[in-house]
């Protein structure tokens, strides 16, 4: 039995891509993540993006705090740069944004004794057969892979950790009454695949699939996912995030 994870290297930015400027200013410190969560998480769209409002509204309750870490001006600037682009572009830079993040955390569920690997757009084979496409799973690509390559012996030692990024998660999972399925097919699908997986996986005890949002407050997600019967789908808030940008401050 041979199991292996196939996927593209991890994205690299340039120093002057916006994603890595806005990456090191938040690892500069946590409350530029929780700026740019609320910022993202309120203006969903390149249209509603109203920079006076923010000004206003949003960073003056961030005023205080920022007066002993550094102006914001700059901060503002590249956030601006993020939308300044249609929406579709706008929307992939997003979610490349947090998977980026989550990549430089590393892995969150797993304590890796020996060093691990790391995939994106990751697809999981055995026996050279993609797993789950006999069952008619047909979506199986997965953001966002840390997994040992020297456990990959059976289905009982595989150690991986799976993360699919979602920028507001609320929104992916979000339920129409009176539907079936209850959420939008694509979606509905996607959870069933990863369900799938952990049940495959289920003789690992270091097998995880998690969900990587923005939000600080998942409680609405957590209910459906487990409304929907797939409550072993872990979630990766934003608050969660913050408390290890935070930490990793701490260890400088």
């Amino acid at each position: 039995m041979t199991i292996e994870f196939c996927g593209r290297t991890p994205s690299s930015y340039s120093k002057e891509h916006v994603i890595y400027k806005i990456t090191t200013y938040v690892f500069q410190h946590y409350l530029y993540f929780e700026l740019l969560s609320e910022i993202l998480l309120e203006f969903t769209t390149v249209e509603r993006f109203d920079k006076e409002y923010i000004e206003r509204f949003i960073l003056s309750d961030y005023e205080e705090e920022f007066r002993n870490i550094g102006d914001v001006t700059e901060y503002m600037d590249l956030i601006c740069e993020l939308y300044n682009n249609n929406q579709d572009d706008f929307s992939d830079l997003r979610g490349n944004l947090l998977e980026f993040i989550l990549l430089q955390l590393g892995p969150q569920k797993i304590k890796f004794v020996t060093k691990f690997s790391v995939l994106q757009e990751c697809r999981i084979f055995e026996n050279n057969k993609r797993i789950g496409e006999e069952e008619g799973h047909t979506d199986s690509n997965l953001d966002l892979v840390f997994y040992e390559k020297e456990s990959l012996h059976s289905k009982k030692t595989v150690k991986a950790e799976l993360i699919e990024c979602k920028a507001k998660l609320d929104n992916y999972l979000f339920i129409r009454e009176g539907k079936q399925p209850p959420i939008k097919r694509s979606h509905y699908d996607k959870l069933r695949y990863l369900n799938f997986l952990l049940e495959y996986f289920s003789d690992s005890k270091d097998f995880f699939i998690l969900f990587a949002t923005f939000q600080k407050n998942t409680s609405n997600s957590e209910s459906n996912l487990k409304r929907l019967k797939f409550e072993r789908l872990g979630i990766i808030n934003g608050e969660h995030i913050s408390g290890q940008i935070q930490l990793l401050q701490l260890n400088l």
